[in-house]
């Protein structure tokens, strides 16, 4: 044989390795078509999911903003709401029919959830003692509910529900012909751990009489001075709330702050009120206010809501009197007067049915795992 030539079975040889590469590159192509078909289908499922549970606790409460406001969530119009959302999403090209929706509540601090649909126990103000109602929180008269009502939806592809298991032609050399997925998200109606930018109104309310107005003795009274102490009715020296220009950065001037309330109104380009979260800081206004009921004035006539006035979300802080305050939480407000600042508590604030940039979050929803037994 001359130097530099092959022969018939070498190039024969050549041929079967190359034939054996190609075939594992194309099991490889498919082997990765199958994983990503289950990504894809897992992402469909959660955000099928996460969109039905949102549903369901947006209408615990119906109309939040009611006289006298909800008690009792309404579970079975969640239910069916958060299923007919289920519905409107597909995975894997099949329309997601079986839904699987659990109600209760849960737990703001152990981070935990409860099916049921009995309301469980809270806790004394100051004590921490458990209590079901206000009657048995002795020194302060403040029973805090510590868990919200919640939805919790689960949604799985399996052999029995949503059009079957996922096939995997390429997967199944290596056992794994049909595989089933899950997602499951649980959304809750309550107190919003941060409120986004254009939303507040510029205004602290002393964390000791949101809890005297909304859980506690004086919990569904008429409105009330916001400016004034009122230490016969909760016990505390300090006003209800205090002018805020809702951070700790910006100058704590009063055109700032009418600014944010003219953002609310819907006049000019004003900035907008700035997001805030639970444990951030805020600073109070000094100064002449007139500028500032005049605006709130201005605010109230437009007259948005079913009840006189006008609802409003402000922030509840640690203190009422000095420069900086700590953020503890948000309430809804129904304002009925600039000059007196006056305003009625809410149990609930829901988002706002009125000019799309003016509302208050009430829903949030938490990516859970899926029980074990539904995996």
């Amino acid at each position: 044989m001359k130097p530099g030539t092959r022969s018939g079975n070498e190039r024969g040889s050549v041929l079967l390795v190359l034939l054996a590469w190609l075939l594992v590159f194309f099991f490889l192509a498919g082997l990765a078509i199958d994983v990503s078909r289950l990504f894809l289908v897992r992402v469909q499922l959660q955000n099928a999911a996460n969109a039905a549970a949102l549903a369901g606790a947006a209408v615990l409460y119906g109309n939040p903003v009611a006289d006298p406001p909800p008690g009792t969530p309404q579970w079975t119009t969640a239910e069916s709401e958060a299923r007919r959302y289920a519905g409107l999403h597909t995975a894997d090209w099949k329309t997601l029919k079986d839904c699987r929706v659990d109600l209760g509540f849960w737990n703001i601090s152990s981070r935990s959830f409860q099916i049921g649909e009995a309301v469980p126990p809270g806790v004394c103000f100051g004590s921490q003692t458990p209590c079901t109602s206000r009657s048995d929180c002795v020194a302060t008269r403040i029973c805090r509910q510590v868990q919200v009502p919640a939805v919790k939806v689960t949604l799985t592809k399996g052999a029995d529900s949503n059009g079957g298991a996922l096939q995997m032609p390429f997967a199944r050399i290596f056992g794994f012909g049909e595989i089933g997925t899950s997602a499951t998200a649980l959304a809750f109606s309550g107190t919003p751990g941060a409120v986004q930018q254009g939303v507040l109104f510029p205004f602290a309310i002393k964390d000791t009489y949101k809890d005297c107005y909304v859980n506690g003795v004086l919990a569904g009274q008429g409105a009330v001075n916001l400016e004034t102490a009122l230490p016969a009715a909760c016990g505390d020296t300090d006003p209800v709330g205090q002018w805020t220009n809702l951070s700790p950065n910006n100058a704590a001037s009063t055109d700032l702050v009418r600014g944010y309330i003219d953002y609310l109104i819907g006049s000019g380009n004003m900035e907008p009120p700035p997001a805030v979260a639970m444990n951030g800081a805020v600073k109070e206004v000094s100064g002449n206010k007139d500028k500032l009921y005049q605006a709130t004035a201005s605010l109230i006539a437009t007259g948005r809501g079913p009840l006189p006035g006008i609802a409003v979300l402000m922030p509840v802080v640690d203190q009422s009197v000095g420069a900086t305050m700590t953020v503890r939480g948000f309430v809804g407000v129904q304002l009925t007067s600039a000059t007196p600042l006056q305003g009625r508590f809410l149990n609930y604030y829901p988002l706002h049915p009125g000019p799309a940039r003016y509302g208050g979050e009430r829903t949030s929803v938490i990516p859970a795992k899926p029980d074990k037994d539904r995996q």
